[in-house]
């Protein structure tokens, strides 16, 4: 190491950081679907409360708890989920 106007230099390589990145564009739906968002967002926070979790085991239980009767897969992960599914999931429990 050698100092340089006060700024330690290392004469070793330097590897680009290994991360990947991306540009995204949200466009708003032009009909926002209809739904409770307190629903919504308490679904979602229960779905990700555990880490890499199976959903059986936050959600699936909140959904036996609500007596829920529909078709959901909860023998995946949270982020395996698309957002539709989380709406529709959320509108199949207002009725």
């Amino acid at each position: 190491l050698r100092t340089v106007t006060g700024v330690q230099t290392c004469a070793l390589p330097i590897s680009p950081p290994k991360v990947d990145s991306a540009i995204i564009r949200m466009l708003p739906l032009a009909e926002p679907p209809q739904l409770n968002i307190r629903t919504l967002e308490q679904t979602v926070q229960i779905a990700f409360s555990q880490r890499r979790k199976l959903l059986r085991h936050t959600l699936g239980r909140w959904l036996e708890e609500k007596k829920f009767g529909g078709e959901f897969d909860v023998h995946r992960r949270a982020e395996e989920v698309s957002v539709a599914e989380y709406v529709a999931l959320v509108q199949a429990l207002a009725n």
